[in-house]
């Protein structure tokens, strides 16, 4: 789930904060703005308290696109969330909040090419596939073709991206009897100086 927010005028310094008001039992949830990736135990980019101070810097008439990862793994059910955003100069003023609802019908835990996901994406350092079960090896080749690497797949792993130049790329997911399952666009930042 993303939503896009354009800012007239002025430069201003977000905060956006994850809210959970309901989702099943075993769900995550990850938040990537046009900045960062942060994993399921970050639940904002503005707390100076617990050294956390990234916020999401906007030009005039620049525009934010902002995705919440849901990782329903295999568990049906409704989940509920709110992100309140707002300036880091009051950052206990809400100026505007996002509220997301996602639902999932079908638990079944068999394997469907759909289901394939690509996390985070935007990537800085990593990106991870879920669910990877039925994929046996990944190849990243930039947007004319050319293999850049490839992966040996295995679960719950991270793929280091680290070295390779900002861009965009794509990700084909290989299954040894099946052959490409799904193929991903891939989107590699820099971290920002």
């Amino acid at each position: 789930m993303s939503a896009t927010v354009t800012i007239p005028n002025q430069t201003l310094l977000l905060k956006w904060k994850r809210n959970i008001v309901n989702q099943p039992l075993g769900w995550q949830t990850q938040v990537c703005d046009d900045f960062a990736y942060y994993t399921p135990d970050v639940a904002t980019n503005y707390a100076p308290k617990y050294n956390i101070n990234a916020p999401v810097e906007l030009a005039p008439g620049a525009s934010l696109t902002f995705s919440l990862h849901i990782l329903p793994m295999g568990a049906a059910g409704r989940g509920v969330y709110e992100i309140p955003f707002s300036l880091t100069k009051s950052p206990d003023k809400t100026i505007g909040t996002l509220i997301l609802t996602a639902n999932v019908e079908d638990a079944d835990k068999e394997f469907s090419k759909a289901s394939l996901r690509l996390f985070p994406n935007p990537a800085i350092d990593y990106f991870e596939i879920t669910p990877n079960a039925p994929v046996d090896e990944i190849i990243l080749y930039n947007m004319i073709g050319k293999r850049i690497r490839t992966f040996d797949a295995s679960q719950n792993n991270r793929y280091d991206i680290s070295d390779i130049p900002a861009g965009l790329y794509l990700v084909s997911l290989i299954n040894e009897k099946r052959g490409v399952l799904k193929t991903l666009r891939l989107n590699k930042r820099t971290l920002r100086p």
